[in-house]
Formats: structure tokens, C-alpha cells, sequence
């Protein structure tokens, strides 16, 4: 398990220190991509502020260690049964949805007037903000207007701008950068022993310092297998020969279930090809075959990568509209290469 909170102590010791000192605002934002630890942080953050030691109203005395974790508060969060603390997401949603709505957040949101349980603090997490549609927003703007003194909402997104300006006025905002690229490489060498160094070396740069990222990909048995057969289709898609351009699109076809994961290493192998091209070979992902990148290099200019490039960025959004993947990557290269 990855450490997101030593990770991102630059982030939770001055929201601790709030709690310590009683400064602590009533509502944040947690701005940074999906994996990046937000959620982790802001269970430790609500953890401090129910934490009974950290509580003078609870009758502890304060001070020591916050959270302490011994405490009766502390052990209930550690169990996931703080009757203090709230969360929504799109994942705890009974039926599949792409926002949380109005009706959501009036649900969630039913008893924010009922005085905390357990301690002086009543924390509500809502996961994936970015994705509350404008009337959920407002929704929760009536609250955050005038909050009791008991309230902390933490907004977990992964751009502070999907948030109203109304949202974000009222709110302190807290950003989450990218993880070492040490610290991620030694986590998945952690986690898969068995992944050969040069291997580690190429997850750490596709997760681009984010852990769940490179989790998610140490732990695919198929993606290894997967960026092979893209580096193999490479001269298809760099190939002006309309032919070849049928094979690509037959591979992303047969791919489809993967079109997202596809793409993004095409776009990575293409990006390397440009960055040796530039002479700036100390930027690439895909280390472990720079030898074949140099060839592609040799075969295909600036230009007509930067072209490719420019088309399969705009495959993406053909995708989210629900273009059929075989069609929208066989328009994409035809685009790059009209002749």
C-alpha cells in the first residue's frame, strides 16, 4: 500500500496544524488527478478533526500527537464507521450516473443541521466534484453560505475549476503534485517484485507521478503485451500507405476495450520519436526501447509525427462522443496523411 499521506505531508501538515489550532476553514478543495492520494489525505484530515484528543469539547484534554489514533474516534475512522464523517462519490451511487445531481446532494446533505455524534466535528467528503452538475452546486453553495461551526466539507476533484467560482470563493484550496519519481518506481518494485528495473522504469514514467496510476498499471497482466503490440503497429501508423493505415485500425479495433489505454501509449511512443528527433532524449517515456524510436525517427520527420500526433489527441473526444473506435482512428490517420 502506498504511503499518500508521507507523499503528501507538504499538503497535510498545515490542514493538522489547523486542527491543533483551531483555524481550520469550512470547506476545501482537493484538486489534483484520480490516484493521486486526495481521498487518503482527506480521511486523515477528517480523522484529525474528530480525533477526541484534538477535541477540547469533548472533554480530552488536547494536545499530543493529532490524530492520535487511539482514540475511540480515531479506531471508528480506521473501521470506516465514523458516524461523524460522510462521503459521496459517482461509485456509491445505486445506479450508474456521469454526475452527481441536485437530488444527491440534498440527500447527502439531509442531516448537515444535526449536531455531530461523537465529537465537536461533522465532516462531509464528496469524491469526484468535478463532476456535480451546476444545480448540485448551487445546492450546496446554500450551505456553505452560512455553515454551521460544526461543518468541514472537503470537495475532492481533479481540477479546482470544475468548481462554480461561488464554490471556490468560499472554499481554501489545496493542489496535489505529482509524486517522486523515485517514490513511485520503489512502490512498484515494491508491490511486483518480479517487474525487471528497466520495466519499473517505464510504469514510473507512463503514471506520471501518480500512484494509483502506476498501481493500476503494475497490476495489469495484459499491458505489457498491449504496449508491444502498439510499438509494433508503429510503422502502420506513421506509414502514408493506406493499407497499412487498415492494419492500425484493425488493432485498435480488436483493442477496443483498451481504445483509451491504446491511444495514450501511441501518443507517449509518438512524443519520444519528436523528443529524439529535438536531440532531447533525456525526456522520454519509453526508455527501455529507445533503439527503435531512433529508427522511427529516422523514417518519419517532424512534421508528419507532429501531424499523427495532432489527429490521435482528437480520437479521444470522437471517442466520448461515441464514434466507432475502428472509424475514428482510420479518419485520424487519413487526416495526417491526405496523400
Amino acid at each position: 500500500m502506498f504511503d499518500y499521506c508521507k507523499a503528501h505531508e507538504k499538503q497535510l501538515i498545515p490542514l493538522i496544524q489547523s486542527v491543533i489550532n483551531k483555524s481550520h476553514s469550512h470547506a476545501y478543495i482537493f484538486a489534483g488527478p484520480d490516484g493521486i492520494g486526495k481521498y487518503a489525505v482527506a480521511m486523515e484530515f477528517a480523522k484529525a478533526l474528530t480525533c477526541l484528543s484534538a477535541d477540547a469539547s469533548s472533554g480530552h484534554r488536547p494536545g499530543g500527537q493529532c490524530p492520535c489514533g487511539e482514540c475511540a474516534n480515531c479506531k471508528l475512522t480506521d473501521s470506516g464507521n465514523n458516524p461523524d464523517i460522510f462521503t459521496l462519490s459517482l461509485t456509491q451511487k445505486t445506479t450508474p450516473a456521469k454526475s452527481i445531481g441536485v437530488d444527491d446532494i440534498r440527500d447527502f446533505v439531509s442531516e448537515v443541521y444535526v449536531k455531530p455524534y461523537s465529537s465537536g466535528k461533522k465532516i462531509y467528503i464528496i469524491d469526484d466534484a468535478q463532476t456535480m452538475t451546476d444545480q448540485a452546486q448551487n445546492a450546496l453553495l446554500k450551505i456553505l453560505e452560512e455553515p454551521p461551526e460544526y461543518i468541514v466539507f472537503i470537495l475532492l476533484t481533479t481540477s479546482a475549476a470544475a468548481c462554480l467560482p461561488t464554490v471556490r470563493s468560499r472554499s481554501e484550496q489545496v493542489r496535489f503534485s505529482p509524486v517522486s519519481a523515485s517514490d513511485i518506481k520503489s512502490f512498484i518494485l515494491q508491490m511486483h517484485p518480479d517487474i525487471s528495473p528497466a520495466f519499473a522504469n517505464v510504469l514510473t514514467q507512463y503514471s506520471q507521478g501518480v500512484p494509483g496510476v502506476a498501481a493500476s498499471l503494475a497490476d495489469d497482466a495484459d499491458f505489457e503485451d498491449l504496449r508491444k503490440g502498439c510499438i509494433k503497429q508503429l510503422d502502420n501508423i506513421l506509414s502514408p500507405n493506406a493499407l497499412k493505415n487498415f492494419d492500425a485500425a484493425d488493432f485498435f479495433d480488436t483493442n477496443k476495450q483498451n481504445a483509451q489505454t491504446v491511444l495514450n501509449i501511441w501518443v507517449s511512443l509518438l512524443n519520444d520519436i519528436l523528443l529524439i528527433s529535438l536531440n532531447s532524449r533525456d525526456k522520454i517515456v519509453n526508455t527501455d526501447i529507445v533503439g527503435t524510436l531512433e529508427n522511427m525517427s529516422y523514417l518519419a520527420g517532424q512534421k508528419q509525427v507532429f501531424l499523427i500526433l495532432e489527429q490521435l489527441l482528437k480520437v479521444f473526444d470522437m471517442l466520448k462522443r461515441y464514434v466507432n473506435p475502428r472509424s475514428a482512428i482510420l479518419s485520424a490517420l487519413f487526416r495526417a496523411n491526405p496523400d
